[in-house]
């Protein structure tokens, strides 16, 4: 499992909200994640319910690839 994060509240985060900022517009959520929500989507998959998914990568990311698609057509 891998986990694929856009802009997260974080003070690391905020560095980069200074370069990649520009793109919270674009998100479907319009917003930075929450760290949590991060943790939230892992404990989804690890569950041990999931016990046939094998190789999975989580975007979580609010949208950013989608939500440029959508605006763009809107």
């Amino acid at each position: 499992m891998s986990l694929s994060p856009g802009l997260i509240d974080t003070d690391m985060g905020n560095l980069e909200k200074e370069e990649g900022g520009s793109l919270i517009p674009l998100t479907a959520e319009n917003r930075m994640g929450k760290p949590e929500e991060l943790g939230f989507a892992i404990a989804t998959v690890a569950d041990e319910r999931n016990g046939y998914l094998a190789a999975v990568d989580i975007l979580c990311d609010g949208g950013s690839v989608s939500g440029k698609e959508f605006k763009k057509k809107a």
